[in-house]
């Protein structure tokens, strides 16, 4: 209770000679990537705020208050420690909602004059406003002049791409990825070329069942990785894996391509990692700081497709 006064008295001596327009375009946006870091929740409440105090609060105060989402987080620490996206590359996001990936890609891509193109498949909707309705649920008791957004009717929108860190090189389609086809995939690459990076951060519904919810992830890694090289994925490819129908042998995954693919930890993920070494230059895994403790979630990042 004594942080909780100090906040508070603190945030009302910032009077108008708190934060300007550009640092509250900046406070917006990590509104959008998450919410209050989880050990501040308890410790700060602004109910009694006004107005006019509430947007002075200063940067520093609120990046304690605030911190990214963690898969946007994610995708930073491997773009960082990786170079996956380079300037003008061309980016495939399957599994693109909510659209974390899609701004990290964009910006990834350097200035507009730059070029490059990210393209985000998801059967999901793809919109901002149905993103913010889960997130403002529990953000209303920090800002209350903030509007809340009804989440009815977003399934019968199109994909639209969030607003945020987005520009015009961004697309999305909305498609199960369970049932693209190769060459359905390649018409959206520049030129019908295929893609420089392959993003797949998609996830099953969890069942609580480990050895199921593994298994799926398993089948959407495996389509995933075989999007993008063109062939059964395992040697002792599974029915759970599907094989591509389509004609032709390559992927959609140009040469010296990078390809990232989430998984659900399990015995099973070992083998996409040897196929993968086979494959590219550089395979390896990686639990990025994000991650919760409590998931199974882990990354392999294949670079350089030989």
């Amino acid at each position: 209770r004594e942080r909780e006064r100090d906040g508070v008295a603190a945030a009302r001596r910032e009077g108008s000679g708190g934060v300007k327009k550009d640092e509250r375009r900046w406070v917006a946006g990590l509104l959008l990537q998450g919410g209050p870091a989880p050990g501040l929740r308890r410790q700060i409440r602004l109910q009694g705020l006004s107005l006019v105090p509430r947007l002075h609060l200063s940067a520093h105060f609120l990046a304690r208050l605030f911190s990214p989402a963690p898969s946007t987080a994610q995708l930073l620490q491997m773009q960082k420690q990786y170079k996956l996206i380079t300037p003008g590359a061309s980016v495939l996001d399957l599994g693109c909602a909510p659209g974390a990936w899609l701004q990290v890609a964009c910006q990834s891509l350097g200035p507009l004059e730059k070029g490059g193109v990210v393209v985000g498949i998801d059967v999901k909707v793809t919109n901002v406003t149905h993103y913010l309705s889960q997130v403002v649920g529990y953000l209303t008791w920090v800002f209350s002049f903030l509007p809340r957004f009804s989440s009815r009717g977003v399934a019968e929108q199109k994909v639209k791409i969030p607003n945020l860190y987005c520009d015009s090189r961004v697309r999305t389609v909305c498609a199960d990825v369970m049932n693209l086809l190769k060459d359905q995939a390649r018409a959206l690459s520049p030129q019908g070329k295929g893609f420089s990076v392959m993003l797949s951060d998609m996830c099953p519904s969890v069942s609580g069942i480990t050895s199921k919810d593994a298994a799926l992830s398993c089948e959407l890694g495996g389509k995933a990785l075989s999007l993008a090289v063109g062939k059964s994925i395992l040697p002792s490819s599974d029915e759970s894996i599907p094989e591509e129908n389509n004609s032709g042998g390559d992927g959609l995954l140009q040469r010296g391509g990078n390809l990232v693919i989430k998984l659900l930890e399990s015995g099973d993920t070992q083998e996409f990692g040897q196929f993968c070494k086979l494959r590219f230059k550089k395979a390896s895994w990686i639990r990025p700081k994000a991650t919760r403790s409590s998931s199974r979630e882990i990354y392999l990042v294949c670079q350089g497709l030989k």
